[in-house]
């Protein structure tokens, strides 16, 4: 479909080059190793070109320079940048671990404070079989609304 769409925009219908920059170690940090795999697999198979361990420093005119110097030059970006919680959170006390998200337990409420409740991109949460904090992933904020919801309802 890349190439319709470059066409669309009045751009080269030579197939764009498609390149994931992951600053971490892999994609989908915290799945399973089955499921980034399989992931991985895909994404080779479409031709994207993943790089990992690799983050990006500054966005100049001419691309993207990662911190170790490298520049990703090119001519149409897609920015779609880390969830990283609001300054609110980090001045309100709660306990925060990774990117500023709340440390919850298994219920969704608040170390410390049971009596509140964190769902979805904030939540950090621990997954018990892995010890690795769940993503930030649709999927996952619909079961955390699904826990919170029958937790508040036996309370």
């Amino acid at each position: 479909m890349l190439p319709e769409v470059a066409r669309h925009h009045g751009l080269t219908t030579v197939r764009p080059a498609v390149l994931l920059v992951e600053a971490g170690p892999t994609i989908l940090a915290g799945s399973s190793p089955q499921l980034i795999d399989k992931a991985a697999e895909i994404l080779d198979d479409l031709g994207v070109d993943v790089r990992t361990n690799a983050v990006i420093a500054a966005a100049t005119q001419d691309g993207f320079r990662l911190t170790d110097g490298q520049l990703l030059a090119g001519g149409v970006f897609v920015w779609a940048g880390g969830v990283k919680a609001p300054e609110l959170v980090a001045d309100s006390e709660l306990p925060t671990g990774h990117n500023g998200r709340v440390k919850v337990d298994q219920y969704l409420r608040v170390l410390d404070h049971p009596d509140v409740y964190v769902a979805g991109d904030l939540a950090s949460v621990t997954d018990p079989r892995t010890g690795h904090v769940l993503p930030s992933l649709a999927q996952v904020a619909l079961e955390e609304g699904e826990t919170v919801a029958a937790t508040w309802k036996r309370s």
